[in-house]
């Protein structure tokens, strides 16, 4: 089974459209981060949303999306790069942690505002980082509220207040499978591609097809055969399908270079409890262990990792 992102042009109505599913990489995502089914759906919607925004990316590069809770849920992250790598990783406040998995027990906190808004100060944050980033230059971030009764609400804020460009999202999620559909309605511009006399209903009768779109039917179908179920009545022309798939950039020297963050009386002091010093990858869970030798290198002129 492979994980697909399929991207539509919509002539008449000046519409872009993209679709994603994700099996075997948002399982594997999913086995890193237990939690109860409730939180695990919110998760896999981001997950879904982070993908399909990486399918308009015009430099290599990642887009990255921060969900900062003040619910049972206290952070979600999620990572898409230009050629649909994904990760993502989620950290639950301990009061909140999940004592089996979602699947044996009952969502509990099943409202979106209730995980990750519950005092009103979460927020979401968008990252646009290219790999080629000047030193010194900062990523484009932008920053909404988590206002609305799930992310696609939230985002569609956030497209509209940063990129003043309707859009239209649906995300669904269960244990084994995120999927997401995003349309956007693209400014009039007379450019490449574009309709210079697109059809003034076309763009509501988009959004009303996709408001027919159901959880069981969206997680089920395979994209190809979801988008001309769908949209068969508007005839929308396929630019792409791309494969996606789990990718976590995590590496040795990575690890060394946090370590050297910290500093060396920070090293010395963790090596005094454990002969070995273990960092594991919030992603993938990959393990990488220091001892007393390879932490006295690290701040030598030797690489030490």
């Amino acid at each position: 089974m492979t994980d697909t992102l399929l991207t539509l042009w919509f002539p008449q109505a000046n519409a872009r459209g993209h679709l994603v599913r994700l099996g075997p990489s948002w399982q594997q995502i999913a086995q890193h981060n237990p939690c109860t089914a409730a939180v695990q759906a919110v998760f896999g919607h981001m997950v879904a949303a982070t993908t399909l925004m990486s399918a308009s990316l015009k430099f290599a590069g990642s887009v990255v999306m921060q969900v900062h809770g003040d619910g049972p849920v206290r952070l979600m992250v999620a990572e898409c790069k230009h050629n649909l790598g994904v990760r993502a990783t989620l950290t639950l406040r301990e009061s909140s942690a999940p004592a089996s998995s979602p699947q044996t027990h009952k969502p509990q906190h099943s409202g979106f505002q209730q995980l990750l808004n519950a005092q009103g100060q979460g927020l979401c944050t968008i990252v646009l980082d290219p790999q080629n980033r000047a030193e010194g230059f900062a990523p484009y971030q932008g920053v909404v509220p988590l206002e609305g009764q799930c992310m696609a609400e939230v985002l569609q804020a956030y497209m509209q207040q940063s990129e003043q460009i309707d859009s239209h999202w649906v995300l669904h999620s269960n244990a084994s499978h995120c999927t997401g559909l995003l349309l956007q309605h693209m400014p009039s511009t007379g450019g490449h591609g574009q309709n210079p006399d697109p059809d003034p209903d076309a763009w509501p009768r988009l959004q009303a097809l996709a408001q027919t779109l159901g959880q069981e039917e969206q997680l089920n179908t395979d994209l190809e055969t979801l988008a001309k179920r769908l949209f068969w009545e508007e005839n929308p022309h396929i630019l792409a399908t791309r494969t996606v798939q789990f990718e976590c950039s995590c590496s040795r020297s990575k690890v060394a270079t946090m370590l050297r963050g910290l500093g060396e009386h920070e090293v010395q002091a963790a090596l005094q409890s454990k002969p070995v010093v273990q960092v594991n990858c919030h992603f993938c869970g990959a393990a990488y262990h220091f001892n007393a030798q390879d932490c006295a290198a690290l701040f030598t002129n030797t690489e030490g990792t």
